[in-house]
């Protein structure tokens, strides 16, 4: 549960990472926009580790159900 590799990983799928906007600075707060053909999303992502329990709770919020759905199921492999 390395932070920088944490970074790493969420600037290398497309978001951008908000610094200081939680109040807990151990969490990570991105945004980002997923582009298609026919629309434009926007994208706000929280991950918070547990360092305790070794794990991660990862809360997607996009305008579209299916968006958020699969992004979740994307990131759950990295994480």
């Amino acid at each position: 549960m390395d932070a920088e590799v944490t970074k790493s990983k969420l600037l290398g799928f497309g978001f951008e990472l908000l610094e200081n906007v939680d109040p807990n600075p151990e969490n990570f707060v991105c945004a980002g926009i997923v582009h298609s053909k026919a629309v434009q999303v926007g994208v706000l992502l929280r991950l918070e580790p547990n360092m305790p329990a070794q794990m991660y709770r990862l809360t997607i919020r996009s305008s579209k159900d299916t968006v958020s759905q699969r992004i979740c199921e994307l990131l759950f492999e990295q994480f």
